[in-house]
């Protein structure tokens, strides 16, 4: 017995890395069966609907199933994507050169109780790394992760919970180890690992919803050694501390209250000088009302010696200076501007009408010239064909008359021989004509 619990204490020695300056304990696997050394194999698995699970990760040394993964059904659904009817969930293992150059740093808080600011990925990753993809993503249901954890025993001593210990992912961009559970509430009511139950003592098991961060990068999965954040104390209860801010404040309170009647005193007596003087001035303008309406009298004023003496009449005085103020009123506002132009516009407009008015003028006397014109030709061709028909009757009755002639012609009085088309034109119609 004595040689068992000897070699069980050299293994727990060989896991703990120890520095005798400070004694800070930073737990690290150092044997030869670590869970996190244990491989993963890259597999693509075709999910149907029920639930799966299946081990990503075997130990070399006993053939044991150090990881896996649980699928619930209809966490990941077949893609209506051509081409791509299956549903599928890929896991790929994580090269030793991004683990490695990975680290984790440490809050503030715990800073004294190791021995540096930050973890190597030793100290760090306690089970296999794995990165995943799936034909959905993310997914409908969490996808579960359990794995066997280094060290377990080690971290957070003496507290049952292991809250250091967390489900982790490596962000790309800043190659640091992030809980996927960052408030520290959460991890302190649900703790990832059993130390309890003999089964499945020293097992961890997380959840997680997608394989990619918020770039649509791929994350890195693995149980890591990330300590909490400490507790937040609660302050000293002295109170005397209270009191003293208390009088400070009514100290404070009470030099502010006094500046602020000074202040509002001297204000008042300020304005107190202006009131007596507007007051003065209103007592001799009431004093100047009364007089006017004692002595006044019409335009003069009689005034207490008896002295006539002639004023304004105050309501002219009142309508002229407001007919100032209105006159500077207009010319600030361009009233004579705009009165000058809409003025300018309308004899403009009237002068257009006139130049129209005196055009059609001109164009009737000139049809009116015209048409007295055509009148006085027609009267003048009238008098001609009568005179020319007078002389044909004349003719022809000679004719008639003379004892050598032996042909008679027949004359109708009063039938003009001539046919004037033009006689149609009667003076009335003329002068009618000429009236329009």
């Amino acid at each position: 017995s004595s040689s068992s619990s000897s070699s069980s204490l050299s293994s727990v020695l060989g896991q703990i890395s120890f520095n005798a300056a400070t004694a800070r304990i930073a737990p690290t696997c150092t044997s030869t069966d670590c869970n996190r050394e244990a491989p993963v194999t890259s597999q693509t698995f075709q999910l149907t609907n029920y639930d799966l699970d299946f081990d990503i990760a075997i130990s070399a040394r006993d053939l044991s199933a150090r990881a896996s993964i649980y699928i619930p059904s209809g966490s990941i659904l077949v893609s209506d994507a051509p081409g791509n009817g299956n549903a599928t969930f890929t896991v790929e293992r994580v090269s030793d050169e991004v683990l490695r150059s990975a680290v984790t740093y440490i809050h503030r808080s715990r800073k004294g109780d190791f021995d540096s600011a930050t973890f190597t990925a030793a100290q760090t990753v306690l089970s296999p790394a794995f990165k995943c993809s799936a034909s959905q993503d993310p997914f409908n249901f969490e996808i579960s992760f359990r794995s066997l954890i280094d060290n377990y025993e080690l971290i957070n001593p003496g507290n049952p919970n292991k809250t250091d210990i967390c489900l982790a992912t490596l962000t790309p961009s800043s190659q640091s180890w992030v809980c996927i559970s960052e408030l520290v509430a959460e991890r302190n009511l649900n703790p990832i690992t059993n130390t309890t139950e003999t089964r499945s003592k020293g097992r961890g098991t997380g959840w997680f919803k997608s394989c990619k961060d918020v770039n649509g990068e791929q994350l890195v999965f693995a149980f890591a050694h990330i300590p909490k954040q400490a507790s937040v104390s609660n302050g000293s209860q002295n109170l005397w501390y209270l009191y003293q801010i208390i009088i400070v404040l009514c100290i404070v309170g009470g030099l502010v209250i006094i500046l602020t009647i000074c202040w509002c005193t001297a204000r008042a007596g300020r304005y107190r000088q202006k009131m007596k003087e507007v007051q003065a001035q209103n007592e001799k303008v009431d004093d100047q009302i009364a007089d006017m309406k004692m002595y006044g009298g019409g335009l003069g004023n009689a005034g207490k010696n008896e002295e006539i003496n002639m004023i304004a009449n105050p309501m002219v005085v009142k309508f002229k200076g407001l007919q100032d103020q209105l006159q500077e009123y207009k010319e600030k506002t361009g009233y004579y501007q705009n009165e000058a132009k809409r003025q300018n516009t309308v004899i403009s407009r009237l002068e257009d009408q006139r130049g129209a008015l005196n055009t059609a003028i001109k164009q009737l006397k000139t049809q009116l010239e015209e048409q007295r014109h055509r009148v006085t030709e027609q009267k003048k061709l009238r008098e001609q064909q009568a005179a020319a028909a007078q002389m044909i009757n004349d003719q022809v009755i000679s004719a008639e008359r003379s004892p050598h002639s032996g042909d008679r012609v027949s004359v109708v009085s009063g039938v003009d021989p001539i046919d004037d088309p033009d006689d149609e034109d009667e003076d009335d119609d003329d002068l009618g004509r000429e009236a329009i």
